[in-house]
């Protein structure tokens, strides 16, 4: 069953800002010029929204392409920092029980290292910080599954702190990739807002045209809405061949370079 939102009753493709824009400009052109000012304010509205949008979108691409560690906050970079170095004392306090082989604190030990640093310390300490969270989360869970071990290598303390420290590592970096999806989701929203906006603009002009002679209507009709049914088209005969649905310039309807 369909919903009563306007895009499941006007059937037209969910086009891209700058599509929108250079629609809603062209459009414009051709109410003002039958006198019908308060639709031709309505794609002013469009073209202000979208022109705010393609100014989120750009900002929040440049900063995914800028994106580096020096993007991380202070305190993920300290509790990264912690982390490492409590990996650090885990390794060498294991390797260090570990050559009192025979023993079982010295076996337990060595078993645990196995478990835990085959791939090196730097598997760990030199990822970054994404891949450090999940790997230390690995390990993490490999580790709890031997607290028997743990306690006879006399390492269960340490290994405690190591998962405090990433347990606050792993709550630092979700709330902070968080705010990026947060970010996204509200770019999602205004897109989606913006594409409603455009088809309130159709329902408008197809009412409009309702009141004209029925013999003027359809012509009338094509005059406004053809910009927004070239888009439309244009955004299907991508679709149909399969390719990249580039934006285009706002103002001049020009495609995107690629990239």
């Amino acid at each position: 069953m369909k919903s009563a939102q306007l895009e499941s009753l006007v059937s037209i493709n969910r086009i891209t800002p700058g599509r929108r824009a250079n629609a809603a400009r062209q459009v414009k052109v051709e109410l003002l010029a039958l006198g019908l000012d308060a639709l031709a304010a309505i794609c002013d509205a469009i073209i202000n929204a979208e022109r705010t949008l393609i100014a989120l979108m750009r900002e929040f691409r440049n900063a995914q392409v800028t994106f580096s560690e020096a993007t991380w906050t202070p305190e993920i970079i300290a509790q990264d920092q912690l982390l490492d170095r409590l990996l650090s004392e885990l390794r060498d306090v294991l390797v260090a029980l570990g050559k009192r082989t025979g023993t079982p604190r010295g076996d337990a030990a060595s078993s645990l290292y196995d478990v835990s640093f085959a791939s090196g310390l730097a598997w760990y300490t030199q990822a970054p910080i994404d891949e450090e969270n999940e790997r230390v989360g690995e390990l993490v869970e490999r580790l709890a599954r031997e607290p028997a071990k743990l306690e006879k290598a006399t390492v269960d303390e340490l290994f405690a702190e190591v998962v405090a420290a990433h347990t606050l590592y792993n709550t630092l970096i979700t709330t902070f990739r968080k705010g990026e999806r947060t970010s996204y989701d509200a770019i999602k929203g205004t897109d989606l807002a913006n594409q409603r906006g455009l088809l309130a603009l159709v329902s408008r002009i197809t009412t409009y045209t309702l009141d004209l002679p029925e013999a003027d209507q359809l012509s009338v009709r094509q005059r406004l809405l053809g910009p927004i049914l070239q888009k439309d088209h244009e955004v299907s005969e991508l679709i149909r061949q399969r390719l990249r649905i580039r934006d285009v310039d706002p103002d001049s309807g020009v495609p995107e370079a690629e990239g």
